[in-house]
């Protein structure tokens, strides 16, 4: 059998109808880098369009500076150069307890006194009784207020703190309640800029003085103990002392 006729060739690709491009409604193809983020001037190329306007000038704050000695520095603490001759003056408030004398639960007064050479304390103080003071010997009230002083050493003596242990004299104005003399132990903080706080109590023994009896009488008023106790706060007054810790090389 004879072969057929050969198969027309195929129509050329050229002779095809184009087809129209894939569509980009995004600008996909169009797309550029987002500018990144630089300190360039706004409108400058290269600056971050999304960057609102530069800051000022950064501040640098300021340390503030630790005032401790260095190991193998002998340091000065608030008590030293200058503070050994500072005066103070404090308020006080507290009770005495005089057996055999008188009492009072609530009373008021102040205290003047100062450190001489670091280590002396000397002071003198006044107490009033804002509540009804009681004679001890006679139950009656009484009308008195307490002045004293007293003199003592800086047995204990640490930066902001000390305990000077003291000798203290107290006297009653108001009758003839005898005189009272002990031990006086003020605990006292003191703060950078010369504020002080703290606490004392002192033990007294009490001597001399008379009373009256109800039949007219007059008596001796028999040796006894007492006991006073107060708060402080107060500050210190010390011209040109720069209040905080120095060292010494």
């Amino acid at each position: 059998m004879a072969p057929g006729p050969a198969p027309a060739p195929a129509a050329s690709d050229a002779s095809a109808p184009r087809q129209p491009p894939l569509a980009d409604p995004y600008g996909i193809s169009e797309a550029r880098p987002i500018p990144q983020p630089t300190h360039a001037d706004p409108g400058v190329v290269g600056a971050n369009p999304y960057r609102g306007p530069e800051a000022g000038p950064v501040r640098v704050r300021r340390e503030r500076p630790v005032y401790a000695c260095p190991a193998g520095v002998e340091c000065e603490d608030l008590w030293s150069r200058g503070h050994e001759r500072a005066a103070f003056v404090q308020l006080l408030s507290g009770a005495f307890h005089l057996r055999e004398r008188v009492s009072s639960p609530i009373a008021f007064g102040g205290e003047l006194g100062g450190f001489v050479h670091d280590r002396v304390r000397g002071s003198i103080r006044g107490l009033v009784p804002v509540s009804e003071a009681s004679d001890q010997a006679t139950d009656d009230n009484a009308s008195v207020w307490l002045w004293g002083a007293s003199l003592g050493v800086a047995a204990e003596k640490q930066s902001g703190f000390v305990l000077s242990p003291s000798l203290q004299y107290l006297g009653v104005i108001g009758g003839d309640y005898g005189h009272l003399l002990g031990i006086h132990l003020p605990f006292e903080w003191l703060g950078a800029r010369g504020f002080r706080i703290g606490f004392d109590f002192a033990m007294l023994y009490g001597f001399g003085g008379t009373y009256e009896t109800d039949s007219g009488r007059v008596e001796e008023r028999p040796n006894s103990t007492g006991v006073t106790v107060n708060f402080l706060v107060g500050h210190v007054f010390a011209s040109g002392v720069d209040q905080r810790s120095r060292c010494n090389p």
